[in-house]
């Protein structure tokens, strides 16, 4: 208010507020937006607790994000998702680059898109710094598996190559219509991640249009 800005606020559900794992993984996610400062990433603004709510207030995208998109459209025009993904591939290697951050959940629903066709990253939930040394306790593999790399599902180290392939998925979807995989159950997906062979998009959808030179960079 005393800014005069409008946000968004980030609130921590009440009944997490006693899982300690889990507000200290809200506390990570707030100092990693604070560091972080590029154009087309939404980013922390102020944090705090009050009346034991957990709350992080972010920068405010006036849009929607790709799956909403997604979910009214079906497809996304290759020119418009090429523009957006290569925003996104910025902030990407920004984040690497200059933070050795990895972001370990791209995918339409955390891109966003504003009235002015400008794209922003969000959600630093369960992103991974390299200067945190502590690791997820319980070995758990954190992440959507429409989009996760097999690295990231076999839980090796990673580096920038995983967000990358988590990217590549993302532009898949939004041009075919469909993420490259799909099955009844997750460890199915993620084995297909791993295994699998190319899913040429005719395969995935007959009605998708692409360019040879788009089919060719995914």
């Amino acid at each position: 208010i005393s800014m005069n800005r409008i946000v968004a606020l980030k609130v921590l559900s009440k009944n997490m507020t006693g899982n300690d794992d889990v507000i200290e993984q809200f506390r990570k996610e707030v100092q990693l937006s604070g560091k972080l400062e590029h154009p087309n990433i939404v980013r922390a603004i102020d944090a705090g607790e009050t009346e034991k709510y957990y709350y992080m207030a972010i920068t405010y995208v006036d849009g929607e994000d790709y799956q909403k998109v997604l979910d009214r459209k079906k497809v996304i025009p290759e020119a418009q998702a090429l523009n957006g993904v290569i925003k996104i591939a910025e902030v990407l290697s920004y984040a690497w680059d200059k933070h050795s951050l990895l972001h370990k959940d791209v995918k339409p629903g955390n891109i966003m898109i504003n009235s002015k066709g400008d794209v922003f990253l969000v959600d630093l939930g369960i992103a991974q710094s390299f200067d945190f040394k502590k690791k997820d306790a319980d070995g758990h593999v954190f992440g959507s598996p429409f989009y996760m790399s097999p690295e990231q599902a076999q839980r090796l180290n990673l580096d920038w190559r995983s967000d990358l392939y988590s990217l590549g998925a993302t532009f898949y979807h939004m041009t075919v219509g469909l993420p490259p995989y799909d099955a009844k159950t997750v460890p199915t997906i993620i084995d297909m991640h791993t295994s699998a062979p190319f899913p040429e998009p005719k395969t995935r959808n007959p009605s998708a249009k692409l360019s040879p030179d788009i089919v060719s960079l995914m």
